[in-house]
């Protein structure tokens, strides 16, 4: 089973991902054995910083959108991503010089979900599971490890983007019945993200007004004001909204 023409778009254009391989790329898998640190310092250039931990930070910001092709294609297209460390990659990518690099699966395979009384609800635990806990908590923690940096910080770098998947990119696309998938990640097992607490659930919270406009303030800072001369952080850290 194939993501069709339009979908794949979809993704490419919303979600960061890629099917052709840049001049520049790494595997998760190669990542998490032998090269965390030296890809941290390869990178250091293009996030602005030479501290390991603001750069790891960064990079799991990033590798979000991981789990937002993941969660849209399983919450809009019915499909599930068949996930290895071995077959994710990170490719290289600038854009107004920006280093936001874009995901790529090779090969990436899709499985489509039986049509049976609880098939969706038993594949979507499935998945989850196989999303955080054998892929998201083996790169925290290494990245926690080698970079000296919380994993509940680098957590919260994953959840922002799953939370604007769930309340506006799909929404915004007319998927507006997936209140159950979204209930099901705030209550999925602590375990599977290799904590006492789902962070999913301990993340989430209603919106305040900061400036006019709807805001949820961060629990932990991403370190971004320490990529930029100007010191300027995110609309949602929590120093920032604390001090409007």
């Amino acid at each position: 089973m194939n993501l069709t023409n339009a979908e794949l778009q979809f993704l490419e254009e919303k979600c960061r991902l890629t099917t052709k391989k840049s001049k520049s790329s790494v595997s998760v898998k190669d990542l998490m054995e032998e090269g965390s640190l030296q890809f941290l310092k390869q990178i250091q250039p293009y996030i602005g910083s030479d501290k390991d931990y603001v750069t790891a930070s960064l990079l799991m910001k990033r590798l979000a959108f991981l789990s937002v092709n993941v969660l849209l294609s399983f919450s809009a297209y019915n499909k599930i991503m068949e996930l290895k460390l071995e077959t994710i990659h990170i490719d290289d990518y600038i854009e107004k010089e920006l280093w936001l690099p874009k995901i790529r699966f090779e090969p990436l395979h899709m499985k489509e979900i039986v049509e049976e009384v609880g098939a969706r609800e038993e594949a979507r635990d499935q998945l989850f599971k196989i999303l955080f806990f054998d892929i998201y908590t083996p790169i925290i923690e290494r990245l926690s490890k080698v970079a000296n940096v919380s994993r509940f910080t680098l957590w919260e770098n994953v959840m922002i983007y799953i939370y604007w998947l769930y309340e506006t990119l799909l929404p915004s696309i007319g998927k507006e019945d997936i209140a159950g998938d979204f209930e099901a990640l705030q209550y999925a097992p602590s375990q599977w993200f290799g904590l006492n607490k789902n962070p999913v659930k301990y993340f989430y919270s209603v919106k305040g007004t900061v400036a006019e406009k709807a805001i949820r303030s961060r629990k932990t800072c991403c370190f971004y004001y320490e990529t930029n001369e100007e010191k300027s952080r995110c609309k949602t850290c929590p120093l920032a909204c604390r001090n409007s």
